[in-house]
């Protein structure tokens, strides 16, 4: 997405893929009305009507986006030994993904 209209709101809760904390101890204690304290505990969750979840590029897609934000970023280099080079960074970092190839060029930025 490049831009928003003017009344759209984008609202961003976290990394965690469930909002609510849940244990199995909240399934077995001495509720008599057990079903209805789960369906209240998740009710939160189910207000939102969109779950969006990112998954990790695999190496042809990774291998894209690092060559685009060299390309956004001028950086000249050859090509075979900027990959790999990206790949090595990946690996020392949070594994591939578009953010993770945004700061490898960054890097080679400074």
């Amino acid at each position: 997405v490049n831009s928003f209209p003017n009344n759209i709101a984008v609202y961003v809760t976290s990394n965690y893929r469930h909002l609510i904390k849940e244990n199995f101890t909240d399934r077995t204690g001495d509720d008599i009305h057990i079903e209805d304290t789960i369906q209240q505990i998740m009710s939160l969750t189910n207000r939102f009507g969109m779950i969006i979840t990112f998954q990790r590029p695999g190496k042809d897609l990774f291998k894209e986006i690092v060559l685009s934000y060299a390309k956004e970023n001028n950086i000249k280099t050859d090509e075979e030994e900027l990959i790999n080079q990206a790949e090595a960074y990946s690996i020392r970092s949070a594994g591939r993904s578009p953010r993770v190839a945004k700061q490898f060029i960054e890097l080679l930025k400074q």
